[in-house]
């Protein structure tokens, strides 16, 4: 394969990027950073003498603790790596480096996404931890919690570890604790330059090292208005929805970002945001929250919405999908049989591959349709150029996969190109009166909100 077509295959992956075929050589390197990890997992249960001390509706969290210096008996040489927030699962997991590790479980009476004093928990002994020599290794452990410690008057807020200066006392590594929820920025944020952007799908450990993927706020967070999550795609930015953004009605909206290193496992990615939408639903309370998303992120919001369904109440009625490469993408095949080193999310957007068939098939013997959850409304836009097949990047074909249309309210075309729709007139005006719809139907009936959650 020459130069040229890795310049040709690096263009029509990335929509409007113009790259050195060397970063295709990057690849591997950043990928075995990213692998050197284990898998620390199982279950927590919650077994308590005194019944009236728990409470069966109240969400567990499940902290991981990384021994960072001294001896092992002082719990001022551990810091939490990462956590997780369970509601309609026991079942935990965590992705870790090389290290020693201890398993703290909380049950979070008053679900503020904290531990307080006197609430039940599961703190382990020194004995208790365990290694990880970050060689692929998993590693179980299941936890019961079964009393109340006696910890004095500490608390731990671990929600505010996704935000601002508190991210600090969390580890350092991907799959783990660079995530945020909810920190407030805006669409000029350094951090959702196209560098960055290019960074995140051909070095995405060295983008890790210097930006946070996750849930950004742009404006501070007000009970009174929906969220709207936009998701974007392959190589994507927030600034891809300048436009779409910056016409929302800020008087019933509040615009919320993803960003994330696009050239990650879309899996992983999928599963992480849903957690991360789980802990800011649990930690604000809002009935309802709308989801937008454009291209390869249309697939990342399938996914999200379909965990999310199993780990949390259903809270999203509105789901808007631009562009979606339902069907896969043609070049990300050529990528995945020709590059040096395959781009993980090249492998999952190529067309027949495990994740696409995810989205919409279980995997067992009698594969199985799988749906979005009950009440989810998707409305599926697609784009097109006259005279061909497609926008330019993504075709028709794959836009308008039949299982995809299946699942849809109704389709909509704009005539644009893939990138261009999303300043498009006409998408502007669908999108807006989508939402606008969606907000005035459930301040009508407020009983269906009350219902989906």
């Amino acid at each position: 394969m020459t130069m040229t077509r890795f310049r040709q295959l690096a263009i029509l992956l990335t929509t409007s990027l113009a790259l050195s075929g060397c970063a295709l050589f990057q690849v591997g390197t950043q990928q075995a950073k990213l692998s050197a990890r284990c898998e620390i997992g199982g279950t927590v249960a919650v077994q308590l003498a005194d019944k009236k001390a728990g409470n069966t509706r109240a969400p567990l969290i499940v902290a991981l603790y990384r021994h960072v210096d001294g001896t092992p008996l002082e719990r001022e040489n551990w810091q939490v790596y990462d956590f997780s927030v369970l509601s309609r699962t026991n079942q935990w997991g965590f992705s870790a480096v090389a290290g020693d590790y201890a398993v703290v479980a909380v049950q979070d009476l008053n679900s503020n996404l904290s531990y307080d004093a006197g609430e039940p928990a599961y703190v382990p002994n020194a004995e208790q931890s365990v290694h990880c020599a970050g060689r692929g290794e998993e590693i179980v452990q299941n936890v019961v919690i079964n009393g109340i410690p006696d910890v004095g008057e500490a608390s731990v807020d671990f929600f505010s570890m996704r935000i601002g200066e508190d991210q600090q006392q969390l580890g350092q590594t991907f799959a783990a604790a660079p995530l945020t929820a909810g920190q407030i920025t805006t669409l000029d944020d350094p951090n959702f330059s196209r560098t960055m952007a290019t960074m995140g799908l051909w070095r995405p450990y060295d983008f890790i090292q210097r930006a946070r993927m996750g849930i950004y706020f742009l404006q501070d967070y007000d009970p009174k208005k929906i969220p709207v999550l936009f998701v974007h795609g392959l190589s994507g930015t927030p600034t891809d929805f300048r436009n779409l953004i910056g016409n929302l009605d800020t008087k019933r909206f509040q615009p919320w970002v993803v960003f994330y290193p696009s050239g990650i496992p879309l899996g992983l990615l999928s599963r992480r945001l849903a957690e991360l939408m789980h802990e800011v639903h649990l930690r604000y309370g809002f009935p309802e929250a709308m989801v937008v998303s454009h291209s390869m992120g249309t697939l990342v919001s399938r996914a999200m919405l379909m965990h999310l369904h199993a780990i949390s109440d259903d809270f999203v009625p509105l789901f808007i999908t631009v562009a979606g490469p339902w069907d896969g993408v043609a070049s990300a095949a050529l990528g995945v049989r020709d590059a040096p080193t395959p781009v993980w999310s090249w492998i999952d957007i190529a067309p027949r591959s495990d994740f696409l068939d995810s989205l919409f098939y279980r995997d067992d013997e009698a594969h199985t349709r799988v749906r979005l959850p009950p009440g989810v409304r998707h409305y599926l836009l697609f784009s097109y150029l006259p005279n061909q097949g497609g926008d330019g990047t993504i075709a028709l074909t794959s836009q308008l996969r039949v299982e995809a249309q299946d699942d849809a309210t109704a389709l909509v075309g704009v005539e644009g190109s893939h990138v261009g729709v999303l300043s498009d007139p006409r998408t502007l005006t669908v999108v807006h009166k989508l939402l606008d719809d969606a907000a005035t139907a459930s301040a009508a009936h407020p009983e269906r909100v009350a219902q989906q959650r």
